[in-house]
Order: structure tokens, then C-alpha cells, then sequence
């Protein structure tokens, strides 16, 4: 019950979010916890911002990305059904990440 009515508060509030609200977001929470159209607002919201893609927001880089994986991995037909604007903010994300992990020396 608490994370229905949770759910339901964040999905009210998602639309306001600034950078520093998406910043703090966790993987493990928004992959675990929240639907479709929770994690839709995330990224939504996120392609807004650019969030991950400018200067103030590159730090975040890694956590979007993942956030926007995770929500691909869970409901496979999300990417198909985003605004253009999203779905090419989804594109700059992955090609800077792909770029990224690409020149990060292996473990």
C-alpha cells in the first residue's frame, strides 16, 4: 500500500523534477519499484533536461543510462512507443555510453 501511494506521489511530482532530484534516483530502486509509466515520466523528464548530457548533468551520465537500460530490459516495447525527442535522447545517451565503457580500462 505505502508504495502505491509512493508511486503515485513520484509520478505527480516526476513532471518538476530538476537534476539534482533525477541525480538522486537509484538503479536499484527505479528498476525495482517503479512501472512503466514511472520509469516513461524518468526519462521523459530526463530528454527535458538533457539530463547526462550537459555539463552539470555529466556526472548522472552512468545512472541514466542504466535507468533507461533497465527500463528497456523490463518492458521491451517502451523504446518503440517513445516521442522522438526521447527516443533521440535515449540514442545520444547510449553512443556516449558505448563511447565511454568503451575507453574505461577492464577490471
Amino acid at each position: 500500500r505505502f508504495l502505491t501511494a509512493f508511486r503515485a506521489k513520484l509520478s505527480e511530482q516526476l513532471p518538476m523534477f530538476l537534476e539534482e532530484d533525477l541525480g538522486a534516483l537509484s538503479i536499484g530502486f527505479t528498476a525495482m519499484h517503479l512501472g512503466e509509466v514511472e520509469l516513461r515520466k524518468i526519462l521523459h523528464r530526463a530528454a527535458q533536461l538533457e539530463f547526462g548530457l550537459r555539463l552539470s548533468s555529466a556526472r548522472h551520465l552512468e545512472t541514466i543510462l542504466r535507468i533507461e537500460e533497465a527500463a528497456r530490459a523490463q518492458h521491451p516495447s517502451l523504446a518503440g512507443t517513445l516521442p522522438l525527442f526521447m527516443r533521440l535522447y535515449c540514442e545520444q545517451l547510449w553512443a556516449i555510453g558505448r563511447e565511454q565503457r568503451r575507453d574505461r580500462p577492464a577490471p
